[in-house]
């Protein structure tokens, strides 16, 4: 049964988009122009990849805050290029889905699994440790009980294994955010181009 396991279908490096400025015309008034024009153009980029972390961070879904905190810029190199990124492996995940897996523990002998909500923490992304132990503390002190009677009890269920079903893409940054991100890019050059004539 050892050998190597298969890394999940969505663990990809990150989640990133470039917003670029490639019209034909601006790039002949930049290679034509002065330093003033290439910054009022990198003025415009920042001011677009801002508004398009204030859009995604605040219109993703929050549960932890992890996937929104994740999101951030990287300059390329040359003026005219930036990349908003996520480096978590679920952001994929969330935007494009994921095929079914299976999970095994990395660290333990078994995984923890949730059976009710009672069990997790405010964020619902943790179970609660007075929840843990009292999983054990009643799978020590059985007294006729099955396993699967406590963990009915308890609310929780340990596993070899998990079997993560297909996830099904929001597509909301594609759809929602990068249309938004593109008419701000569109307006933030026309003012560069005013500013500058």
């Amino acid at each position: 049964m050892g050998g190597k396991r298969d890394a999940p279908e969505y663990a990809v490096p990150n989640m990133s988009f470039n917003i670029t400025i490639d019209s034909k015309s601006v790039l002949d008034m930049l290679s034509n122009s002065n330093k003033k024009f290439n910054s009022l153009l990198s003025k415009s980029l920042d001011a677009t990849v801002a508004f398009g972390l204030r859009e995604i961070k605040s219109g993703l879904p929050k549960r932890t805050g992890n996937l929104r905190g994740s999101y951030q810029q990287r300059p390329v190199s040359g003026v005219l290029r930036r990349t908003i990124f996520s480096d978590l492996q679920y952001a994929v995940a969330n935007e494009e889905g994921a095929k079914a897996h299976t999970i095994v523990p990395k660290r333990a002998k078994m995984l923890l699994i949730p059976l009710r909500e009672d069990v997790l923490t405010g964020t619902r992304s943790q179970i609660k440790k007075s929840s843990v132990d009292r999983l054990f503390n009643q799978l020590k002190k059985k007294k006729g009980r099955s396993n699967r009677q406590i963990f009915d009890e308890v609310g929780i269920a340990l596993a070899k294994k998990a079997n993560i079903p297909a996830i099904k893409g929001n597509h909301k940054i594609r759809d929602v955010f990068l249309p938004k991100i593109a008419t701000k890019l569109e307006r933030e050059v026309l003012s560069a181009l005013r500013e500058y004539a």
